[in-house]
């Protein structure tokens, strides 16, 4: 295979790259359905603070915006990165570099901010920010080091 044949083969998302795709979509659809929950609970907002008699009402109404925001913007930020990936930017192995510390940054966030009012509640942010962390740094270091990578998004 001389050396044209192997940059025809990096025209295309192929390979890993098709699991950071499957990886950025169903991030898309996991902030979208975070969007539809979180407007759900404002709706219902008071109902549940008044059956999990929950101590801090302002902690928990904060807690629900900061979700919604973030959703919406992270949706957003999923978007755009979808946008460059099929565009094959050069800017997308930036752009994915940074989408996976937003997120980790946003789980420590929710974590520091909010875990001792989601722990009385029966939620454990901990599982969650750790397999964020784990997974930022596969995606980075593939990012990084791939040869597919570098020679897809040239452009």
């Amino acid at each position: 295979m001389d050396k044209q044949e192997k940059v025809k083969d990096y025209k295309s998302i192929g390979g890993w790259l098709m699991v950071l795709q499957v990886f950025i979509l169903l991030n898309g659809i996991s902030w979208l359905r975070n969007i539809q929950l979180f407007f759900g609970l404002l709706g219902e907002k008071e109902k549940l603070i008044d059956e999990m008699h929950i101590s801090a009402p302002g902690a928990y109404t904060a807690f629900i915006y900061f979700e919604i925001v973030a959703a919406i913007v992270m949706l957003l930020f999923t978007i755009t990165l979808i946008y460059y990936m099929f565009k094959m930017a050069k800017v997308f192995k930036l752009l994915v570099i940074i989408y996976v510390a937003v997120e980790v940054v946003l789980e420590f966030l929710v974590y520091f901010l909010f875990g001792p009012m989601l722990q009385t509640i029966g939620s454990i942010p901990v599982e969650k920010m750790a397999f964020s962390v784990v997974i930022a740094g596969l995606i980075t270091f593939y990012i990084l080091t791939s040869i597919r990578v570098k020679e897809t998004f040239v452009r």
